[in-house]
């Protein structure tokens, strides 16, 4: 048995079952035929509009949230040069 198929039944990459019908024999059989291979293809690439849309939705949010962590990482570098800028006020008290 092939990689992919169990049985009469094949599988796409997901693991969804595909069906098999039996070979075209006249005319109308393969219109038929790749009319329902045309129909799949068209979900398929539907499928794939959708995911990749999606994907490049994530990629945004991610670039987003990245220029956001950027930004408050920076703020915290200043505010940490300025405190040790800052006289140390504690160590006065203390004497």
């Amino acid at each position: 048995m092939e990689a992919g198929q169990h049985g009469d039944r094949r599988t796409g990459p997901t693991g969804e079952p595909i069906s098999v019908s039996p070979e075209p024999k006249t005319s109308a059989e393969y219109k038929a035929a790749l009319h329902l291979l045309l129909q799949e293809i068209r979900r398929l690439f539907s499928e794939m509009d959708q995911n990749q849309a999606e994907i490049e939705r994530k990629r945004a949010e991610i670039e987003f949230f990245s220029a956001r962590s950027d930004a408050a990482l920076q703020h915290l570098r200043t505010e940490l040069e300025l405190l040790r800028a800052t006289p140390d006020h504690h160590a006065e008290r203390a004497d």
